[in-house]
């Protein structure tokens, strides 16, 4: 009976794990912002969610060009790097 009980709690377990991850995938994929001038890709990595910007109406300078720099971002590091890789 111990083993049964046992083997039915590693089964609710499992299950409860396993059923959160259809759920929060549904974010995953190419997204339009709201205003429609950016495509975005959602993806997940190593359990973490993330985006990569793969198109946007201001992604270059005036001369059409020139990619604009990422000088929006927290880590003054990353600030020089271009907003289309």
């Amino acid at each position: 009976m111990k083993k049964i009980g046992i083997l039915l709690l590693c089964f609710v377990a499992a299950t409860k794990t396993f059923a959160q991850t259809p759920e929060a995938d549904k974010i995953l994929g190419l997204w339009l912002s709201e205003d429609k001038t950016g495509k975005i890709d959602i993806y997940k990595a190593n359990g973490k969610y993330f985006g990569k910007l793969i198109w946007g109406k201001t992604m270059y300078e005036p001369d059409g060009t020139t990619s604009r720099k990422d000088v929006k971002n927290k880590d003054e590091k990353l600030r020089s790097r271009n907003l289309r890789a």
